[in-house]
């Protein structure tokens, strides 16, 4: 059996094998926000995977990265397709 430790933040033992008991787990997990800083500025998003909020997650997985923002993307594509020489049909990223 396990021998109780003493929980890092309140004191309270616990029987757990980590260093906090879990109300204190929870409140910290809570805590948590995005690590992502966007202009200078830290995202306030509520960490939700890899450090980072919902918005920056998804953004992270359909463009790669977190910073990319759809209009910027769909802004170059419109700038790149004004200018191509083709009288083909240009598909959309």
């Amino acid at each position: 059996m396990p021998s109780e430790t003493p929980c890092v933040d309140c004191g309270e033992l616990s029987d757990k094998r980590s260093e906090r008991c879990m109300p204190c787990e929870y409140k910290r997990r809570q805590e948590r926000t995005c690590q992502v800083i966007e202009d200078s500025v830290r995202c306030a998003g509520a960490h939700k995977s890899n450090n980072m909020c919902g918005k920056h997650y998804q953004r992270f997985r359909k463009h790669g990265s977190p910073l990319t923002n759809v209009r910027d993307a769909h802004r170059a594509f419109v700038r790149r397709a004004a200018w191509m020489d083709t009288d083909e049909c240009v598909i959309p990223p």
